[in-house]
């Protein structure tokens, strides 16, 4: 019976054994204390506002991104980061500002337009005061139909869209419905997973199609001797929504399309501006009325070339598993017009904060909780695919515990992607019952790309996005209207405090997180 009884004692210390692996025990003392400082001692939205307002737009290459990061330098010096440093990455590309710009209508009346340059459009030869004419094609061929009509023209490239009244809220939550299909989604299997590379695989030759032509339509443009184009912002109420200037350079995918003009300049053969959808509407029905539409349009930019952009990072050491490195990340470059508050100003101040608040414990966790903000995100993840090869696959030898990335938009965390990892899921969970927020209970097994997780994720390495609220991201990124007014305060701390969490977990668990 003794022996019987010391079986049995010993097999149920070998299962909390496995259970404390698989669930590992957590003060829950620390867990407090780290909302504490990110929540009740927060100082986000007043970083927030002095990185917006003070440093602007930002895109990569640019002064202003570089003066920003000097600044976000000086707020680690403060918090007491280690290893400040910047690692470049290339290809170097084109630093480019805005040093003036107007655009109004002149004729059949005046009104200033809601407009802005695209990024990295060149400048116009001083002020254009020129008649407007519609360009408006369905193929490369039906160019001919223009020849010798664009010359000192500013071209209103496509036709009026329709702008329906808003007649849903502008700010929306995730509802519970949606939340619980995203937690009970299952894996993809084998035949999915093709079935969707197929479809993607025509979805991308489509928008190619697309794409070039609007590259070739550039192209005419230039030849023809056009003194502007202008394009329709994508958005209503006076949110114009602005891209990156069109390069006539051939481009060899999507986000190569969408970064040629941060690198061709001699490609970009012609100034590019986009006009709110209300006001490119008007002016293409007063066109339709073989009535003249004649605008005044001046773009001044500064632009240097072969510029060295940097990542910029900076950590927190770990004690008895230091060589072992978790890290939390947003990109710090944007677009051109707002102040990218919500795209992403919001990430990269949540993922300072969260590293004050663990910093502010003054308990050394196990591993190396590093904080990287990227550039070159917008032009396809170029800073943190960088950063991935040489850290942690073509030449680097550093070990990754996970990497935890914010970039969508300002709206609070409610869940977590698991990126296809069942352990991952199930971790991820214990954790969320030990943080206990009721509003912060999602995993869902599913992945998601297109922002810099995915440089860690496609180099199969244990990177997680976050799931948030929309509020109005999908309203304001990109757009004028990408401000500090349109993030929450609460969501932001809030964020910060279940960032430094998931960091200090994951930081100080038995065992990693990918097996």
């Amino acid at each position: 019976m003794k022996k019987l009884i010391l079986i049995t004692l010993l097999a149920f210390l070998c299962n909390l054994h496995l259970l404390a692996e698989l669930r590992p025990l957590v003060d829950t003392s620390v867990i407090s204390k780290l909302k504490t400082e990110a929540v009740g001692a927060s100082k986000s939205m007043a970083l927030l506002q002095t990185l917006c307002d003070l440093y602007g737009p930002k895109p990569s290459f640019s002064p202003s991104l570089a003066k920003a990061a000097d600044w976000i330098s000086g707020q680690m010096k403060e918090i007491g980061l280690k290893n400040i440093h910047r690692e470049g990455w290339m290809p170097k590309g084109r630093s480019w500002e805005v040093k003036e710009f107007s655009a109004g209508l002149t004729s059949p009346y005046y009104m200033n337009l809601v407009a802005y340059p695209r990024m990295y459009s060149p400048s116009t030869r001083g002020v254009i005061r020129a008649e407007a004419i519609n360009l408006k094609i369905a193929s490369e061929k039906e160019l001919q139909d223009y020849k010798g009509a664009l010359k000192d023209k500013i071209v209103l490239l496509g036709d009026e869209a329709k702008v329906n009244l808003a007649t849903r809220p502008f700010v929306t939550r995730v509802a519970d419905t949606t939340l619980t299909r995203l937690e009970n989604m299952t894996q993809s299997t084998a035949d999915e997973k093709k079935k969707e590379e197929r479809m993607q695989v025509v979805n991308d030759s489509l928008t190619m199609e697309y794409l070039k032509l609007q590259s070739k339509i550039i192209e005419f443009c230039g030849k023809e001797g056009a003194a502007l184009v202008a394009d329709i912002g994508n958005r209503t109420y006076g949110t114009c929504q602005v891209w990156t200037a069109i390069a006539t350079d051939p481009a060899k995918s999507i986000f190569d399309w969408f970064s040629k003009s941060a690198f061709s300049g001699n490609y970009v053969p012609v100034p590019q501006v986009t006009i709110s959808a209300e006001q490119f509407n008007a002016l293409i029905r007063t066109l339709k009325k073989e009535e003249s539409v004649f605008l005044e349009v001046n773009l001044e930019v500064k632009v240097k070339n072969e510029i060295q952009e940097n990542n910029l990072v900076a950590e927190i050491p770990g004690s008895d598993l230091k060589d072992e490195v978790v890290m939390i990340g947003a990109h710090l470059d944007g677009y051109q017009v707002g102040t990218n508050a919500v795209d992403n100003n919001a990430g990269v101040i949540a993922c300072l904060e969260a590293m004050r608040a663990i910093h502010n414990l003054r308990i050394q966790p196990r591993r190396t909780i590093r904080i990287a903000l990227w550039t070159g995100e917008e032009q396809g993840c170029l800073g943190s695919k960088a950063y991935v090869a040489t850290h942690f696959t073509a030449g680097g030898k550093e070990k990754l515990q996970a990497y935890f990335n914010m970039d969508n938009g300002a709206g609070r965390f409610r869940g977590i992607n698991a990126e296809e990892n069942p352990d991952a899921k199930s971790l991820f969970k214990s954790w969320m019952q030990q943080i206990n927020d009721p509003k912060f209970q999602t995993a869902c097994i599913q992945r998601v790309d297109h922002t810099d997780h995915w440089a860690f994720t496609s180099a199969g390495l244990p990177g997680f996005q976050f799931i948030q609220d929309p509020l109005d991201y999908y309203r304001t990124y990109h757009t004028n209207m990408d401000v500090p007014e349109r993030v929450p305060a609460d969501d932001l701390k809030q964020n910060a405090f279940l960032m430094a969490a998931f960091a200090w977990l994951a930081a100080n668990m038995e065992g990693p997180i990918q097996k």
